[in-house]
């Protein structure tokens, strides 16, 4: 429900699913990791606001990064960047036609 409520209201080209939950070791508590990658001219800082009200009830914590296309460029296999443990280790949970 997340990763479609997502992709419906913000259009990213991907959304990857990482950490405890993509490994399946989640445990009771664990949270959600997205790496949500879409076009923004927000500063990073500011782009996971809008996303984040969106579950803001939600019954477990998320931990929503959201890049840049030309920044995961640049960041995918940069030695312990979020990005290159995302991309690696990740699922990618949605993708835009043709991304």
């Amino acid at each position: 429900m997340v990763v479609e409520t997502i992709a419906k209201r913000f259009k990213p080209e991907k959304i990857v699913l990482f950490g405890s939950c993509a490994r399946g070791e989640a445990g009771p508590s664990s949270d959600l990791d997205l790496l949500v990658i879409m076009k923004s001219n927000l500063p990073r800082y500011k782009r996971a606001a809008p996303l984040r009200l969106l579950f803001d009830r939600a019954p477990c914590p998320m931990d929503i990064l959201v890049f840049t296309p030309e920044e995961v460029k640049r960041w995918n296999g940069t030695v312990n960047h979020i990005v290159t443990e995302a991309m690696e280790k990740g699922v990618v949970a949605y993708a835009k036609h043709g991304a």
